[in-house]
């Protein structure tokens, strides 16, 4: 499976540590998120989406341009692209706001993106919606 998975990546466990942070924060902090009408709920799924599509965007690129496993300029536009554009969809300028810093966040190459993004929106996302 070395096409699959890299030696010693825990992006996946990350990945998955992530979404059931975000989730059970979502669920503490707005018990009744889930419901429809509730904008809350965009706020718990926006950080997931980033990664999903965003994040997942990326990599595509990154193998289509670069050829190899490197976090570039063009890659960093396909994140911008879909996460600014999910994000204003679904919550407007805070969710624009939160797309572009889920794209400058998961730019820095030191930290584990799929830590970084969806905590780092979660939190824009919720004190932006909870307080403006």
């Amino acid at each position: 499976f070395s096409w699959f998975q890299e030696s010693q990546d825990m992006g996946e466990v990350h990945f998955t540590f992530s979404f059931g942070t975000v989730l059970l924060a979502s669920w503490v902090l707005q018990p009744n998120f889930w419901s429809l009408d509730n904008k809350f709920l965009y706020v718990a799924l926006l950080p997931l989406l980033y990664m999903s599509f965003g994040d997942g965007v990326t990599g595509i690129i990154r193998n289509y341009v670069y050829k190899r496993r490197f976090k570039g300029f063009w890659g960093s536009v396909g994140m911008f692209l879909v996460s600014s554009s999910l994000g204003y969809a679904l919550l407007s300028i805070p969710g624009f706001i939160s797309g572009v810093l889920a794209t400058l966040v998961e730019r820095v190459t030191k930290l584990d993106d799929n830590i970084t993004v969806p905590l780092t929106s979660f939190a824009f996302l919720y004190l932006a919606v909870k307080f403006f």
